[in-house]
């Protein structure tokens, strides 16, 4: 049995497992179009999914053809999406299909005992899905939900075997800032516990800050990116055009300052 970490963001799917290298591909599902010519000379033939009787195209091959794409809003009311979405990252770590002791978590405002046990109930048990032709069988075993801020703390505290490293972070007061792409979370953890009345989420992401960096380069340097392209640009804080490497450094900091620092000082 192998312990996967997952985390079904709005923007990307993270999965990562001992010994694998992790995999990171864009939270998007799309509906399964039926492509005419498939060019020999391409490289990768994307990701396709049937699940329960349905077809769907995932991550960049979604956007790359999908005609319909599944939005954030509904895949929180599509359990199948949502299937979907963690069977693609597991597939990817695990062609082959294995048992599976399952750790992810929700934003901390919607990290309530109800949507806890729904969560926990979607992905726990047998699940059988076939992926770019192929069946792959996952059994999850069990499944750990906790605030999502949390993988952040553990990645610094945890060795891989789960063992605490830094035993003076383990007894500090320490704040978590979870910048998503559409919500802000914050934890508040004082050796280790939880802090109900210093946690929380506020209804700000990177979503916005990627909107006003894609008009900036739409005015200066008069290019239409879509919204994963910016994404890619406002990480590497350069943006390639016309055989060339532009530093836009100056005009991705002012949005992500502006738009969702201030909105987290005085929480703490």
């Amino acid at each position: 049995m192998y312990i996967v970490g997952q985390d079904i963001g709005n923007g990307y799917i993270k999965t990562v497992a001992p010994g694998r290298r992790p995999v990171v591909f864009p939270s998007v599902v799309g509906s399964a179009e039926e492509i005419r010519f498939r060019n020999p000379l391409a490289s990768g033939g994307g990701l396709e999914v049937s699940l329960n009787g349905d077809r769907f195209f995932v991550g960049e091959h979604a956007l790359l053809q999908s005609r319909c794409l599944i939005t954030e809003r509904g895949r929180r009311r599509d359990p199948t999406v949502l299937k979907v979405l963690s069977l693609t990252g597991l597939w990817r770590l695990f062609p082959g299909g294995c048992e599976v002791y399952l750790v992810t978590g929700l934003p901390v405002i919607w990290f309530q005992e109800k949507d806890r046990r729904e969560f926990q109930g979607l992905f726990l048990g047998e699940h059988e899905a076939v992926i770019n032709g192929r069946k792959a069988s996952f059994n999850v075993k069990d499944v750990v939900v906790m605030p999502q801020p949390f993988g952040s703390l553990f990645h610094l505290l945890l060795s891989d075997d789960g063992k605490v490293m830094d035993e003076g972070l383990a007894r500090r007061r320490v704040g978590v800032i979870d910048i998503g792409m559409h919500t802000v979370d914050l934890i508040l953890v004082d050796g280790l516990h939880y802090v109900e009345k210093g946690s929380g989420s506020l209804p700000y992401g990177v979503d916005r800050v990627l909107g006003d960096v894609r008009k900036d380069l739409q005015d200066q340097y008069d290019v239409d990116l879509p919204i994963p392209g910016v994404d890619e640009v406002v990480r590497r804080g350069r943006l390639s055009i016309y055989g060339r490497e532009e530093n836009v450094g100056h005009i991705i900091e002012p949005h992500l300052l502006g738009r969702v620092c201030p909105k987290f000082v005085g929480m703490w």
